[in-house]
């Protein structure tokens, strides 16, 4: 029923092989496929454990988020017109106290509309929760073979989405020695004051303010 109601639903452009278990509790999606005009998205499998009885209760509590094998293909398409005018980020109130324990995603590919790959990512893992206009980040982790970027901090949307973040960083294989440090954001998420720390091979740091991050990033 899953299947034909989301394939129907979708206008055919959500396929899935196989469901187990509930969608109201533990369930997994097997070979799971979204074609859009723009992107390609295949998942080999895609699980959940949630409580929809904390729902009565004001709360939107996951316990699990997994998924594996994640392939995302890029098309070629026509290009979409701006609007103009500066990106503006409105207020937000979540409706609901949400906590996630765990999204873990497995090996993440995103390849160009030729098949090149643009980017490998072997695990994401986030953990967070929020309530109101605050959501706190306890673990957003991406990790690759070349590349690896893990914070925790907070967010808060009614202060024009404050930022408050705190991780760090690696890079391999980009035509020099491994380097690896630390990072840290803070102020408006469109303009916040960075620090950027080398800590291996040197001891570096760069320190100032980001301009138009959401359009056209400027380091001054």
């Amino acid at each position: 029923i899953v299947q034909k109601s989301l394939q129907a639903f979708s206008g055919g452009r959500i396929a899935i092989a196989a469901v187990e278990g509930k969608l109201l509790g533990r369930f997994q999606l097997e070979k799971l496929r979204v074609d859009l005009p723009e992107v390609s998205i295949q998942i080999d499998t895609f699980g959940g454990d949630w409580s929809p009885a904390k729902l009565l209760q004001g709360q939107l509590h996951i316990a699990a988020i997994d998924i594996a094998g994640v392939v995302v293909t890029f098309r070629d398409g026509p290009a979409t017109p701006s609007t103009g005018g500066a990106l503006r980020l409105p207020p937000f109130f979540l409706p609901l106290e949400i906590a996630l324990n765990r999204l873990a995603v497995r090996s993440l590919q995103l390849r160009g509309s030729n098949g090149s790959e643009l980017l490998l990512l072997d695990t994401i893992d986030i953990r967070f929760q929020g309530k109101g206009s605050n959501l706190d980040i306890d673990n957003l982790s991406l990790q690759g073979p070349e590349i690896g970027v893990a914070v925790h901090g907070a967010l808060d949307f009614d202060r024009k989405w404050h930022v408050d973040l705190l991780g760090n960083w690696r890079l391999v294989n980009y035509g020099f020695h491994q380097l690896e440090g630390t990072m840290s954001a803070t102020g408006p998420l469109d303009s916040p004051h960075a620090a950027l720390g080398v800590n291996s091979p040197a001891d570096i740091r760069v320190e100032g303010d980001v301009v138009n991050l959401l359009e056209s990033p400027e380091w001054t």
